[in-house]
């Protein structure tokens, strides 16, 4: 992430909580798009905590920048084996 976005003063709001960060970084580190799934096994959250920490993130517009590694979340179709 370029620092001029993190240096942000809403951007160090957004990322002051340890496990916003957490899921920020997961996010822009990332090789692929994350689902809720992927975010929730690395920051080890429940998954609607996940969700409203990203809310949290889409609601400042410096850190959406660095988001768009997010997959579209939708209903999940699982199949039963």
């Amino acid at each position: 992430m370029e620092s001029a976005r993190r240096d942000s003063p809403e951007v160090r709001k957004a990322l002051a909580n340890p496990m916003r960060a957490r899921i920020y970084e997961s996010l822009t580190a990332a090789d692929r798009p994350r689902d809720i799934d992927d975010l929730v096994a690395a920051s080890g959250l429940h998954a609607n905590t996940v969700r409203w920490h990203l809310k949290k993130l889409l609601e400042t517009p410096p850190a959406r920048l660095g988001l768009d590694r997010l997959a579209r979340l939708g209903p999940r179709r699982r199949q039963a084996c």
